[in-house]
């Protein structure tokens, strides 16, 4: 039941300054975002998962491209938020 109250629609795109910006929420850190490609044996990108710096790291993304699906995490690894329907724009 909780997952319902996580899900956000309505955005159609986001690029790595607005993850960046999801991931600090309150206190803009200027982190660094690592992003790490998970590819398959053609080549194709399976999902991309972000990361922003610190120790421990202070927040991930997950992409899953052929979801269109963007989940957010926290520092203690409890997702936080679900976007759905969301192209990730490359810069």
């Amino acid at each position: 039941m909780k997952d319902v109250r996580l899900r956000e629609r309505g955005v159609t795109e986001i690029d790595k300054e607005d993850i960046r910006s999801r991931l600090e929420r309150k206190r803009k850190t200027g982190r660094k975002l690592i992003e790490i490609d998970f590819d398959r044996f053609d080549g194709r990108v399976e999902g991309r998962l972000f990361i922003l710096e610190g120790t421990p790291p202070k927040g991930y993304a997950l992409y899953i491209p052929a979801k269109y699906q963007l989940n957010i995490y926290d520092l203690t690894g409890e997702r936080t938020r679900i976007l759905e329907e969301v192209n990730l724009v490359s810069d």
